[in-house]
Protein backbone atom coordinates (compact mmCIF):
# COMPACT_ATOMS: atom_id res chain seq x y z
CA UNK A 1 0.00 0.00 0.00
CA UNK A 2 1.35 3.78 -1.05
CA UNK A 3 0.50 6.62 1.46
CA UNK A 4 0.93 9.85 0.04
CA UNK A 5 2.96 11.95 1.84
CA UNK A 6 1.53 15.52 2.60
CA UNK A 7 2.65 17.53 5.48
CA UNK A 8 -0.54 19.32 4.83
CA UNK A 9 -2.68 16.12 6.58
CA UNK A 10 -3.82 14.94 9.45
CA UNK A 11 -4.16 11.48 9.53
CA UNK A 12 -6.92 10.28 12.19
CA UNK A 13 -5.78 12.31 15.29
CA UNK A 14 -6.50 11.12 18.67
CA UNK A 15 -6.78 12.05 21.98
CA UNK A 16 -4.86 14.06 24.39
CA UNK A 17 -4.59 11.94 27.55
CA UNK A 18 -5.31 14.49 30.24
CA UNK A 19 -7.04 14.66 33.37
CA UNK A 20 -9.08 11.62 32.61
CA UNK A 21 -9.30 8.18 35.03
CA UNK A 22 -5.51 7.57 34.28
CA UNK A 23 -4.50 3.84 36.34
CA UNK A 24 -3.36 0.74 34.40
CA UNK A 25 -3.10 -1.12 37.79
CA UNK A 26 -6.24 -3.50 37.19
CA UNK A 27 -7.11 -1.71 34.05
CA UNK A 28 -8.26 -2.03 30.70
CA UNK A 29 -7.21 -0.09 27.59
CA UNK A 30 -10.09 1.72 26.09
CA UNK A 31 -9.47 1.69 22.12
CA UNK A 32 -11.66 3.86 19.73
CA UNK A 33 -11.41 1.80 16.16
CA UNK A 34 -12.10 4.01 13.73
CA UNK A 35 -12.11 2.29 10.26
CA UNK A 36 -14.43 -0.19 12.06
CA UNK A 37 -16.78 2.36 14.10
CA UNK A 38 -16.50 0.69 17.48
CA UNK A 39 -15.15 0.72 20.70
CA UNK A 40 -13.11 -1.91 22.19
CA UNK A 41 -11.76 -2.84 25.45
CA UNK A 42 -8.52 -4.95 25.95
CA UNK A 43 -6.86 -6.39 29.01
CA UNK A 44 -3.38 -4.73 28.26
CA UNK A 45 -1.66 -7.59 30.07
CA UNK A 46 -3.13 -10.22 28.60
CA UNK A 47 -4.33 -8.34 24.79
CA UNK A 48 -7.71 -10.33 25.60
CA UNK A 49 -10.62 -7.99 23.74
CA UNK A 50 -12.76 -7.90 27.15
CA UNK A 51 -15.95 -6.62 24.89
CA UNK A 52 -16.98 -4.07 21.69
CA UNK A 53 -19.71 -2.03 21.13
CA UNK A 54 -20.55 -0.99 17.77
CA UNK A 55 -20.91 3.08 17.23
CA UNK A 56 -21.51 6.10 14.87
CA UNK A 57 -19.35 6.06 11.62
CA UNK A 58 -15.38 7.21 12.23
CA UNK A 59 -15.51 7.36 15.53
CA UNK A 60 -12.00 9.47 17.02
CA UNK A 61 -11.73 10.31 20.38
CA UNK A 62 -12.44 9.51 23.92
CA UNK A 63 -12.54 11.17 27.12
CA UNK A 64 -13.07 9.31 30.54
CA UNK A 65 -14.15 10.68 33.75
CA UNK A 66 -12.56 10.89 36.21
CA UNK A 67 -14.32 8.07 38.47
CA UNK A 68 -13.92 5.42 35.27
CA UNK A 69 -17.66 5.22 35.33
CA UNK A 70 -18.48 7.26 32.11
CA UNK A 71 -16.82 7.82 28.32
CA UNK A 72 -17.39 10.25 25.72
CA UNK A 73 -16.65 8.99 22.03
CA UNK A 74 -16.90 11.83 18.96
CA UNK A 75 -18.04 10.42 16.14
CA UNK A 76 -16.37 12.43 13.76
CA UNK A 77 -17.18 10.67 10.83
CA UNK A 78 -14.56 12.22 8.59
CA UNK A 79 -10.93 10.29 8.10
CA UNK A 80 -8.90 13.61 8.81
CA UNK A 81 -9.18 17.20 9.79
CA UNK A 82 -8.33 18.52 5.85
CA UNK A 83 -10.17 15.84 4.61
CA UNK A 84 -14.07 15.23 2.73
CA UNK A 85 -13.32 11.45 3.00
CA UNK A 86 -16.41 10.05 5.31
CA UNK A 87 -19.82 12.11 6.43
CA UNK A 88 -19.05 14.52 8.89
CA UNK A 89 -20.36 13.33 11.65
CA UNK A 90 -23.02 14.74 14.31
CA UNK A 91 -22.68 12.65 17.62
CA UNK A 92 -20.94 12.04 20.97
CA UNK A 93 -21.62 8.53 22.58
CA UNK A 94 -22.38 8.36 25.88
CA UNK A 95 -20.84 5.29 27.25
CA UNK A 96 -21.54 3.47 30.64
CA UNK A 97 -18.16 1.55 30.77
CA UNK A 98 -19.08 -0.38 33.86
CA UNK A 99 -21.98 -2.51 31.84
CA UNK A 100 -20.15 -1.66 28.48
CA UNK A 101 -23.24 -0.46 26.47
CA UNK A 102 -23.71 3.11 24.57
CA UNK A 103 -26.24 4.81 26.98
CA UNK A 104 -27.41 7.65 24.59
CA UNK A 105 -26.10 10.04 22.75
CA UNK A 106 -25.15 14.09 22.42
CA UNK A 107 -25.80 15.77 19.12
CA UNK A 108 -24.11 18.96 17.83
CA UNK A 109 -27.19 20.70 16.20
CA UNK A 110 -31.11 21.53 16.89
CA UNK A 111 -33.15 19.07 15.68
CA UNK A 112 -36.09 22.09 15.79
CA UNK A 113 -34.36 23.89 13.02
CA UNK A 114 -34.99 21.33 10.36
CA UNK A 115 -31.65 22.98 8.78
CA UNK A 116 -30.27 20.61 5.86
CA UNK A 117 -27.22 18.56 7.21
CA UNK A 118 -25.21 20.33 5.30
CA UNK A 119 -25.58 23.56 6.87
CA UNK A 120 -25.33 22.04 10.92
CA UNK A 121 -22.33 22.09 13.13
CA UNK A 122 -21.05 18.74 12.70
CA UNK A 123 -17.66 16.99 12.84
CA UNK A 124 -17.16 16.62 16.42
CA UNK A 125 -13.43 15.82 17.11
CA UNK A 126 -11.68 16.41 20.37
CA UNK A 127 -13.89 16.15 23.58
CA UNK A 128 -12.75 17.64 27.00
CA UNK A 129 -14.45 17.11 30.38
CA UNK A 130 -13.65 20.70 32.26
CA UNK A 131 -11.97 20.04 35.43
CA UNK A 132 -12.39 19.97 38.48
CA UNK A 133 -16.16 19.40 38.47
CA UNK A 134 -16.75 17.62 35.19
CA UNK A 135 -19.92 19.15 34.65
CA UNK A 136 -19.44 20.29 30.80
CA UNK A 137 -18.05 18.78 28.17
CA UNK A 138 -16.51 20.83 25.56
CA UNK A 139 -16.37 19.34 22.02
CA UNK A 140 -14.47 21.29 19.07
CA UNK A 141 -16.95 20.39 15.50
CA UNK A 142 -14.43 21.28 12.40
CA UNK A 143 -17.80 21.71 10.51
CA UNK A 144 -18.60 24.86 11.85
CA UNK A 145 -15.50 26.21 13.66
CA UNK A 146 -16.75 25.89 17.00
CA UNK A 147 -16.54 25.15 20.58
CA UNK A 148 -19.43 22.94 21.59
CA UNK A 149 -20.28 23.24 25.48
CA UNK A 150 -22.94 20.54 26.45
CA UNK A 151 -24.12 20.55 30.12
CA UNK A 152 -23.88 16.92 31.19
CA UNK A 153 -26.76 16.78 33.00
CA UNK A 154 -29.24 18.25 30.71
CA UNK A 155 -27.68 16.96 27.75
CA UNK A 156 -28.10 20.12 26.09
CA UNK A 157 -25.89 22.69 24.22
CA UNK A 158 -25.38 25.63 26.78
CA UNK A 159 -22.79 27.29 24.83
CA UNK A 160 -20.83 27.69 21.37
CA UNK A 161 -17.42 29.70 21.28
CA UNK A 162 -16.09 30.57 17.62
CA UNK A 163 -12.59 29.60 16.97
CA UNK A 164 -10.04 29.00 14.45
CA UNK A 165 -11.26 26.92 11.81
CA UNK A 166 -8.05 24.81 11.99
CA UNK A 167 -9.01 23.90 15.46
CA UNK A 168 -8.43 19.88 15.52
CA UNK A 169 -8.69 18.93 19.51
CA UNK A 170 -8.88 21.05 22.89
CA UNK A 171 -7.76 20.31 26.32
CA UNK A 172 -8.27 22.03 30.20
CA UNK A 173 -5.31 22.93 32.78
CA UNK A 174 -5.96 21.56 35.84
CA UNK A 175 -8.04 23.61 37.28
CA UNK A 176 -10.25 24.12 34.08
CA UNK A 177 -9.80 27.95 34.14
CA UNK A 178 -7.55 27.51 30.68
CA UNK A 179 -8.30 25.86 27.46
CA UNK A 180 -5.66 25.11 25.36
CA UNK A 181 -6.31 24.58 21.49
CA UNK A 182 -4.59 22.81 19.08
CA UNK A 183 -4.69 24.42 15.96
CA UNK A 184 -2.98 23.73 13.12
CA UNK A 185 -0.91 25.91 11.10
CA UNK A 186 -2.54 28.46 13.64
CA UNK A 187 -0.25 26.95 16.36
CA UNK A 188 -1.41 27.03 19.58
CA UNK A 189 -3.98 29.20 21.02
CA UNK A 190 -4.40 29.45 24.83
CA UNK A 191 -8.65 30.87 25.90
CA UNK A 192 -10.97 31.39 28.19
CA UNK A 193 -13.07 29.09 28.53
CA UNK A 194 -16.31 30.91 29.73
CA UNK A 195 -15.74 33.91 27.35
CA UNK A 196 -14.12 32.13 24.69
CA UNK A 197 -11.63 35.30 24.83
CA UNK A 198 -8.06 34.32 23.29
CA UNK A 199 -4.92 35.08 25.84
CA UNK A 200 -2.02 34.05 24.13
CA UNK A 201 -0.69 32.17 20.89
CA UNK A 202 2.11 30.75 19.45
CA UNK A 203 2.84 29.46 15.67
CA UNK A 204 5.27 27.16 14.76
CA UNK A 205 7.07 27.33 11.39
CA UNK A 206 4.63 23.90 10.88
CA UNK A 207 1.13 22.86 11.88
CA UNK A 208 0.97 21.74 15.17
CA UNK A 209 -0.13 17.73 15.74
CA UNK A 210 0.02 17.03 18.93
CA UNK A 211 -0.05 18.62 22.91
CA UNK A 212 -0.31 18.51 26.46
CA UNK A 213 1.44 18.95 29.43
CA UNK A 214 4.32 17.65 31.00
CA UNK A 215 4.00 15.39 33.95
CA UNK A 216 5.15 18.22 36.50
CA UNK A 217 3.27 20.86 34.53
CA UNK A 218 5.60 23.18 34.00
CA UNK A 219 5.32 22.86 30.43
CA UNK A 220 3.36 22.35 27.20
CA UNK A 221 4.89 19.62 25.05
CA UNK A 222 4.10 20.24 21.56
CA UNK A 223 4.52 18.13 18.68
CA UNK A 224 4.89 19.25 14.51
CA UNK A 225 6.89 18.26 11.32
CA UNK A 226 10.24 17.14 12.74
CA UNK A 227 10.30 18.81 16.10
CA UNK A 228 9.26 18.68 19.55
CA UNK A 229 9.02 22.00 21.63
CA UNK A 230 8.76 22.61 25.19
CA UNK A 231 6.60 25.99 25.84
CA UNK A 232 6.48 28.26 29.02
CA UNK A 233 1.91 27.88 29.87
CA UNK A 234 2.53 31.18 31.41
CA UNK A 235 4.40 33.58 28.84
CA UNK A 236 4.19 30.75 25.61
CA UNK A 237 7.84 31.47 25.19
CA UNK A 238 9.73 28.32 23.69
CA UNK A 239 11.90 26.58 26.66
CA UNK A 240 13.27 23.71 24.54
CA UNK A 241 13.35 22.40 21.07
CA UNK A 242 14.17 19.37 19.72
CA UNK A 243 14.49 19.54 15.18
CA UNK A 244 16.51 17.81 13.07
CA UNK A 245 14.98 14.25 14.28
CA UNK A 246 14.87 12.99 10.47
CA UNK A 247 10.89 12.86 10.50
CA UNK A 248 8.66 14.16 8.70
CA UNK A 249 4.82 15.26 10.67
CA UNK A 250 4.99 14.19 14.48
CA UNK A 251 1.50 13.33 16.31
CA UNK A 252 0.52 13.06 19.33
CA UNK A 253 3.48 12.25 21.44
CA UNK A 254 3.67 10.97 24.87
CA UNK A 255 6.55 11.68 28.03
CA UNK A 256 7.57 9.25 30.70
CA UNK A 257 6.36 10.30 34.02
CA UNK A 258 10.03 10.66 34.92
CA UNK A 259 10.25 12.94 32.00
CA UNK A 260 13.06 11.33 30.68
CA UNK A 261 11.92 10.42 27.28
CA UNK A 262 9.20 11.66 24.80
CA UNK A 263 7.53 8.93 22.45
CA UNK A 264 6.83 10.60 19.38
CA UNK A 265 4.64 9.22 16.31
CA UNK A 266 5.49 10.02 13.28
CA UNK A 267 3.14 8.77 10.79
CA UNK A 268 4.27 8.86 7.39
CA UNK A 269 7.70 7.51 8.40
CA UNK A 270 5.89 4.31 10.47
CA UNK A 271 7.56 4.58 13.21
CA UNK A 272 7.81 5.91 17.05
CA UNK A 273 10.98 7.94 17.90
CA UNK A 274 12.19 7.81 21.37
CA UNK A 275 13.68 11.11 22.28
CA UNK A 276 16.24 10.86 25.11
CA UNK A 277 15.18 14.31 26.94
CA UNK A 278 18.14 15.74 27.97
CA UNK A 279 20.29 15.45 25.07
CA UNK A 280 17.22 16.21 22.56
CA UNK A 281 18.71 12.73 20.30
CA UNK A 282 16.69 10.15 18.92
CA UNK A 283 18.20 7.25 20.83
CA UNK A 284 15.71 4.51 19.05
CA UNK A 285 13.64 4.02 16.07
CA UNK A 286 10.53 1.35 16.50
CA UNK A 287 8.48 0.63 13.59
CA UNK A 288 5.49 -0.58 15.16
CA UNK A 289 3.01 -0.82 12.32
CA UNK A 290 1.13 1.56 9.57
CA UNK A 291 0.86 4.89 10.71
CA UNK A 292 1.04 5.39 14.25
CA UNK A 293 -0.32 8.08 15.53
CA UNK A 294 -1.12 8.27 19.04
CA UNK A 295 1.09 7.33 22.37
CA UNK A 296 -0.73 6.94 25.38
CA UNK A 297 1.98 5.86 28.78
CA UNK A 298 0.70 4.55 31.64
CA UNK A 299 1.19 6.16 34.96
CA UNK A 300 3.87 3.64 36.31
CA UNK A 301 6.08 4.72 33.45
CA UNK A 302 6.44 0.72 32.22
CA UNK A 303 4.64 0.79 29.13
CA UNK A 304 3.48 2.92 26.41
CA UNK A 305 0.67 1.97 23.49
CA UNK A 306 0.31 3.27 20.60
CA UNK A 307 -2.23 3.19 17.80
CA UNK A 308 -1.30 2.28 14.49
CA UNK A 309 -4.07 4.21 12.64
CA UNK A 310 -4.17 2.21 8.92
CA UNK A 311 -3.82 -1.27 11.14
CA UNK A 312 -5.54 -3.71 12.80
CA UNK A 313 -3.17 -3.54 15.66
CA UNK A 314 -1.61 -1.47 18.94
CA UNK A 315 2.15 -1.73 19.57
CA UNK A 316 2.83 -2.46 23.44
CA UNK A 317 6.75 -0.82 24.00
CA UNK A 318 8.61 -2.06 26.97
CA UNK A 319 9.94 1.12 28.33
CA UNK A 320 13.31 -0.98 29.90
CA UNK A 321 13.92 -2.58 27.46
CA UNK A 322 11.86 -0.95 24.50
CA UNK A 323 10.59 -4.23 22.96
CA UNK A 324 7.80 -4.72 21.24
CA UNK A 325 4.93 -6.88 20.99
CA UNK A 326 1.12 -6.34 19.59
CA UNK A 327 -2.14 -6.72 20.56
CA UNK A 328 -4.60 -7.24 18.09
CA UNK A 329 -7.46 -4.93 17.56
CA UNK A 330 -10.75 -4.52 14.58
CA UNK A 331 -9.40 -1.69 11.99
CA UNK A 332 -8.11 1.40 12.70
CA UNK A 333 -7.07 2.43 16.20
CA UNK A 334 -7.11 5.67 17.25
CA UNK A 335 -8.14 7.21 20.44
CA UNK A 336 -6.97 5.14 23.65
CA UNK A 337 -7.53 5.28 27.32
CA UNK A 338 -7.25 3.52 30.25
CA UNK A 339 -10.91 2.41 32.25
CA UNK A 340 -11.33 0.52 35.27
CA UNK A 341 -11.35 -3.44 35.31
CA UNK A 342 -14.97 -4.48 34.96
CA UNK A 343 -16.80 -7.34 34.48
CA UNK A 344 -20.00 -6.66 33.25
CA UNK A 345 -23.06 -8.42 34.46
CA UNK A 346 -25.06 -10.62 32.12
CA UNK A 347 -27.92 -8.96 29.95
CA UNK A 348 -31.74 -9.55 29.80
CA UNK A 349 -33.80 -10.81 27.07
CA UNK A 350 -36.67 -8.15 26.58
CA UNK A 351 -39.58 -10.14 25.29
CA UNK A 352 -41.12 -8.14 23.08
CA UNK A 353 -44.15 -8.89 20.49
CA UNK A 354 -46.17 -8.47 18.27
CA UNK A 355 -49.15 -9.99 15.49
CA UNK A 356 -48.59 -8.29 12.02
CA UNK A 357 -50.03 -9.51 8.36
CA UNK A 358 -47.15 -11.26 7.57
CA UNK A 359 -49.39 -12.67 4.23
CA UNK A 360 -52.41 -12.30 2.70
CA UNK A 361 -53.67 -8.85 1.35
CA UNK A 362 -51.35 -6.56 3.51
CA UNK A 363 -48.60 -8.55 3.99
CA UNK A 364 -46.00 -6.30 2.11
CA UNK A 365 -46.97 -3.76 4.63
CA UNK A 366 -46.54 -5.99 7.73
CA UNK A 367 -43.11 -7.79 6.21
CA UNK A 368 -41.99 -3.98 6.07
CA UNK A 369 -42.74 -2.82 9.54
CA UNK A 370 -41.03 -6.60 10.65
CA UNK A 371 -38.24 -5.12 8.86
CA UNK A 372 -38.11 -1.91 10.27
CA UNK A 373 -38.47 -3.32 13.88
CA UNK A 374 -35.51 -5.45 13.22
CA UNK A 375 -33.21 -2.72 11.98
CA UNK A 376 -34.03 -1.06 15.23
CA UNK A 377 -33.25 -4.11 17.30
CA UNK A 378 -30.20 -4.58 15.41
CA UNK A 379 -28.91 -1.26 16.16
CA UNK A 380 -29.46 -1.18 19.67
CA UNK A 381 -27.91 -4.56 20.58
CA UNK A 382 -24.98 -3.67 18.79
CA UNK A 383 -24.65 -0.84 20.55
CA UNK A 384 -24.71 -2.88 23.92
CA UNK A 385 -28.28 -3.02 24.58
CA UNK A 386 -30.65 -1.05 26.56
CA UNK A 387 -29.39 0.06 29.79
CA UNK A 388 -32.41 0.48 32.42
CA UNK A 389 -32.07 0.82 35.99
CA UNK A 390 -28.66 -0.66 36.06
CA UNK A 391 -29.58 -4.23 33.68
CA UNK A 392 -28.94 -4.61 30.12
CA UNK A 393 -31.60 -5.87 28.11
CA UNK A 394 -31.20 -7.16 24.38
CA UNK A 395 -34.36 -6.63 22.48
CA UNK A 396 -36.38 -9.74 21.41
CA UNK A 397 -39.05 -9.71 19.71
CA UNK A 398 -41.78 -12.75 18.67
CA UNK A 399 -44.00 -12.12 15.59
CA UNK A 400 -47.07 -13.77 14.68
CA UNK A 401 -48.61 -13.91 11.54
CA UNK A 402 -52.64 -12.50 11.18
CA UNK A 403 -52.56 -13.24 7.82
CA UNK A 404 -54.10 -9.98 7.30
CA UNK A 405 -57.48 -10.88 8.93
CA UNK A 406 -58.46 -8.99 11.76
CA UNK A 407 -60.33 -11.93 13.59
CA UNK A 408 -57.36 -14.05 14.08
CA UNK A 409 -55.34 -10.74 16.39
CA UNK A 410 -57.28 -10.45 19.14
CA UNK A 411 -56.37 -14.24 19.94
CA UNK A 412 -52.97 -14.07 18.45
CA UNK A 413 -51.98 -11.13 21.09
CA UNK A 414 -53.49 -13.30 23.60
CA UNK A 415 -50.99 -15.54 23.04
CA UNK A 416 -48.25 -13.13 22.76
CA UNK A 417 -49.11 -12.50 26.81
CA UNK A 418 -50.23 -15.99 27.85
CA UNK A 419 -47.63 -18.10 26.04
CA UNK A 420 -44.64 -16.05 24.93
CA UNK A 421 -44.82 -13.87 28.02
CA UNK A 422 -43.79 -10.57 26.05
CA UNK A 423 -43.24 -7.20 28.32
CA UNK A 424 -43.47 -5.05 25.50
CA UNK A 425 -46.36 -4.76 22.57
CA UNK A 426 -45.54 -3.60 19.68
CA UNK A 427 -47.70 -1.42 17.84
CA UNK A 428 -49.72 -3.60 14.73
CA UNK A 429 -50.34 -2.11 11.21
CA UNK A 430 -53.66 -0.50 10.30
CA UNK A 431 -55.46 1.80 12.76
CA UNK A 432 -58.39 -0.55 13.38
CA UNK A 433 -56.15 -3.31 14.63
CA UNK A 434 -54.00 -0.67 17.11
CA UNK A 435 -57.79 -0.43 18.51
CA UNK A 436 -57.93 -3.57 19.09
CA UNK A 437 -54.37 -4.23 20.66
CA UNK A 438 -54.80 -1.15 22.94
CA UNK A 439 -57.93 -2.54 24.44
CA UNK A 440 -56.15 -6.26 25.14
CA UNK A 441 -52.84 -4.02 26.17
CA UNK A 442 -54.61 -1.85 28.92
CA UNK A 443 -56.36 -4.77 30.26
CA UNK A 444 -53.21 -6.48 31.36
CA UNK A 445 -51.31 -3.19 31.93
CA UNK A 446 -49.19 -3.75 29.17
CA UNK A 447 -46.85 -1.40 27.76
CA UNK A 448 -47.97 -0.57 24.13
CA UNK A 449 -45.87 1.57 21.79
CA UNK A 450 -47.61 4.16 19.80
CA UNK A 451 -49.76 3.82 16.91
CA UNK A 452 -47.94 3.70 13.38
CA UNK A 453 -49.62 6.36 10.78
CA UNK A 454 -48.97 5.77 7.55
CA UNK A 455 -47.03 8.83 5.73
CA UNK A 456 -44.87 9.66 2.50
CA UNK A 457 -41.95 8.40 2.94
CA UNK A 458 -39.33 10.77 1.11
CA UNK A 459 -35.23 10.12 1.74
CA UNK A 460 -34.25 13.67 2.52
CA UNK A 461 -31.00 15.41 4.10
CA UNK A 462 -32.95 17.41 7.08
CA UNK A 463 -31.54 17.01 10.21
CA UNK A 464 -34.57 16.05 12.53
CA UNK A 465 -33.34 13.01 14.34
CA UNK A 466 -31.90 12.66 18.36
CA UNK A 467 -31.03 9.05 16.93
CA UNK A 468 -28.97 6.67 14.82
CA UNK A 469 -30.23 8.01 11.87
CA UNK A 470 -30.60 11.83 12.25
CA UNK A 471 -32.08 12.19 8.52
CA UNK A 472 -34.58 9.89 6.13
CA UNK A 473 -31.71 9.86 3.72
CA UNK A 474 -29.05 7.85 6.19
CA UNK A 475 -31.79 5.53 7.51
CA UNK A 476 -32.54 4.85 3.54
CA UNK A 477 -28.83 4.33 3.47
CA UNK A 478 -28.57 2.13 6.07
CA UNK A 479 -31.54 0.05 5.37
CA UNK A 480 -30.02 -1.13 1.90
CA UNK A 481 -27.37 -1.67 3.13
CA UNK A 482 -28.91 -4.56 5.31
CA UNK A 483 -31.84 -5.65 3.21
CA UNK A 484 -30.45 -4.32 0.10
CA UNK A 485 -33.86 -2.47 -1.01
CA UNK A 486 -35.27 0.27 -0.15
CA UNK A 487 -37.88 1.42 2.61
CA UNK A 488 -40.90 2.62 3.02
CA UNK A 489 -42.88 4.64 5.28
CA UNK A 490 -43.95 1.45 7.05
CA UNK A 491 -40.49 0.08 7.50
CA UNK A 492 -39.32 3.27 9.21
CA UNK A 493 -42.52 3.85 11.01
CA UNK A 494 -41.55 0.91 12.54
CA UNK A 495 -38.41 1.93 13.42
CA UNK A 496 -39.68 4.91 14.69
CA UNK A 497 -41.81 3.21 17.55
CA UNK A 498 -39.01 1.60 18.32
CA UNK A 499 -37.02 4.51 18.99
CA UNK A 500 -39.93 6.15 21.20
CA UNK A 501 -39.97 3.23 23.38
CA UNK A 502 -36.17 3.43 23.85
CA UNK A 503 -36.17 6.68 24.34
CA UNK A 504 -39.26 6.34 27.02
CA UNK A 505 -38.00 3.84 29.15
CA UNK A 506 -34.04 5.53 29.00
CA UNK A 507 -35.84 8.35 30.26
CA UNK A 508 -38.15 7.21 32.69
CA UNK A 509 -34.77 4.20 33.89
CA UNK A 510 -37.77 1.80 34.70
CA UNK A 511 -39.60 -0.65 32.98
CA UNK A 512 -42.87 0.40 35.13
CA UNK A 513 -46.67 0.40 32.94
CA UNK A 514 -47.63 3.49 33.97
CA UNK A 515 -44.09 5.92 33.58
CA UNK A 516 -43.50 4.36 30.07
CA UNK A 517 -47.03 4.32 28.69
CA UNK A 518 -47.53 8.22 29.82
CA UNK A 519 -43.83 8.94 28.64
CA UNK A 520 -45.32 7.33 24.91
CA UNK A 521 -48.32 9.36 24.83
CA UNK A 522 -47.09 12.46 26.63
CA UNK A 523 -43.37 12.76 25.46
CA UNK A 524 -41.61 15.33 23.28
CA UNK A 525 -39.21 13.17 20.46
CA UNK A 526 -37.06 14.14 17.99
CA UNK A 527 -36.82 11.89 15.52
CA UNK A 528 -35.85 11.45 12.11
CA UNK A 529 -39.16 10.89 10.41
CA UNK A 530 -41.65 11.46 10.01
Amino acid sequence: MMFKKSYSLFLALSIFNSFTYSSSINSTLAVVEENADRISFYNPETSARKGSLKLAFLPHEIAVTKDGKTAYVSNFGIRDYDSGSGIPGVSISVIDLLNQVEKYRLFTFQSLENKDYSDIDSAPHGVKLRPPFEKQLYVNVEKGGKILVFDIDTKTIVKKIAVSPNTHNLFFSNDGKTLWLMAGKDGVIRIDPDSGVITGSLTLPSAVRGLKYTPDNRSLMVSAVNQIVFIDPETLAIQKQFTNLNLGPILYSDITPDQKYVLAPAPFDHQVAVIDVHSGQVIKRLVTGLNPINVLIDPEGLYAYVSNATDKHLSKINLHSFELSSIATHAGPNGLAFVPECNPGSHKQLRMGVALPLTGEDGAKGREMLRGYEYWKSTVIQSGGLLIDNQVYDPDIVYLDTESRKDKLISLTQELLNQYRIQILLSTYGIDNYNLEKEIAEANQIILTPAAEESIWRADNIARGYDYFVTTNLYEKGYITQYNFKPTSWSAMASVIGLKFQNASQTANTLDYQQITTLLNEGEFHLFYP
